[in-house]
């Protein structure tokens, strides 16, 4: 059944006593019969009443609060407390401003030529991103965030995509795989972890889980080994724990190993790797020239040998990396761990994509940040391995698939 608001109702009711009065007047001047002045007046008076109620938006608004932005004046200003802000826009303020100057130039923040209303600052904009990203929950909505920020939760919207689109125009220089040069740095950071030369990062996937149930016709498909709908991420890490590299949008019941046969890196390493550089991976992962994975127990073997251990020990030291990453993105920005968002169509999966993009933009940013204290969001357990052996420097015999790997298993048990 149908339920109409007041309004509409009222103009309803309106349109049934305007509608045969004027047409009777019509009849009674075809005929020539004289109009009584007091029904004249009495129509007029409907006619105005109805226009006044066809103009109005509402029919009798009740009382709303006026909203404060006490709030987001002291976040933009720089008046909030150091932790306070941190809480909840998920970074220092010095390092907010570094954001702001670097987007606010984009064209989506220009204000349309045909509107009067100029649009909200930069400062503002990107505020209601953060808080966003920030949150977790109910407290990511719209509305929440209107209500903190003292905005409405349409104006909130338009903000977050405009920031979103500002962000992804940085991902070319935020998100990049290093050079030559670079990968030396990073292979020399790794050994010093796990003794094992030529490593240029880690990879792994993560998992991020939707709130609601996708209503899509392959909906299935988004359900994981793990009970719960969601999306997946492969990842190379850095020892910065930056993301140097990523695919994104696959349904998370696609296995880690299937993504990465599929990937650019892994069809195309020429334009990736240098003879002998490889990745490091979970036993999820097929071994290969580039791919160097963790032993694991096969059918009808109880244990793996005693230099399998040993092998699988130093290389969880430098692969531990990777979830260090995943949780400081995560506990970074908590909207990740649960995105509350209903998905109807691809547009919707393309939305949360985008929003993920810029998450890992900002991440990494932030870690090449000087002024930003990334210590807040790292896990002070981690101990770094740091073998003494001058002879780990020695270069390592080149081959492929599980000849790689048995040659640095064979290469390390000497010294571990």
């Amino acid at each position: 059944m149908v339920r109409y608001s007041e309004r509409k109702k009222q103009i309803r009711r309106l349109k049934k006593l305007i509608k045969p009065r004027i047409s009777e007047w019509i009849i009674r001047d075809s005929l020539g019969f004289e109009w009584d002045d007091v029904e004249v007046v009495k129509t007029l008076g409907l006619i105005d009443l109805y226009h006044s109620v066809q103009s109005r938006r509402y029919l009798n608004r009740g009382k709303f609060k006026v909203k404060s932005r006490v709030f987001l004046h002291s976040a933009a200003t720089g008046k909030m407390n150091d932790g306070v802000f941190l809480r909840n826009f998920r970074m220092e303020f010095e390092a907010f401003v570094g954001f702001v100057e670097l987007i606010k130039n984009d064209p989506v923040f220009c204000t349309a030529e045909h509107t009067t209303k100029p649009t909200a600052s930069v400062k503002v904009q990107l505020l209601c991103f953060l808080c966003m990203l920030g949150s977790e929950g109910n407290g990511s909505s719209s509305k929440r965030i209107g209500d903190l920020l003292g905005l409405s939760a349409g104006s909130v919207q338009m903000y977050i995509k405009n920031v979103a689109e500002a962000l992804l125009s940085l991902e070319d220089s935020a998100v990049c795989w290093p050079c030559e040069e670079e990968r030396k740095e990073i292979a020399a950071s790794f050994q010093s972890k796990s003794g094992m030369p030529h490593n240029v990062g880690q990879i792994d996937g993560t998992h991020f889980s939707f709130a609601f149930a996708p209503r899509l016709a392959d909906r299935e498909c988004w359900y994981s080994r793990k009970a719960r709908y969601g999306m997946m991420m492969l990842a190379v890490c850095d020892p910065k724990r930056r993301i140097r590299y990523f695919v994104l949008g696959w349904p998370s019941s696609v296995h880690d190993n299937r993504v990465w046969e599929t990937c650019h890196m892994r069809n195309h390493p020429e334009h990736y790797f240098s003879p002998g550089e490889y990745l490091f991976g979970d036993s999820a992962f097929s071994v290969s020239d580039i791919m160097v994975a963790s032993f694991k127990k096969m059918a009808g073997i109880a244990t793996l040998s005693h230099n399998e251990e040993i092998f699988n020990d130093l290389l969880s030291r430098a692969r531990v990396i990777s979830e260090h990453t995943f949780g400081m993105l995560k506990c970074r920005f908590p909207w990740l761990r649960h995105i509350r968002q209903k998905l109807e169509s691809d547009e919707d999966i393309q939305q949360i994509v985008k929003y993920i993009k810029c998450a890992i933009i900002l991440h990494n940013v932030l870690i090449n940040s000087k002024c930003e204290t990334n210590e807040y969001f790292v896990d002070s357990k981690y101990q770094e391995h740091k073998p003494t052996e001058e002879e780990l420097n020695a270069m390592c015999p080149l081959d492929g698939g599980k000849g790689r790997r048995q040659q640095l298993m064979s290469y390390l048990a000497e010294y571990a």
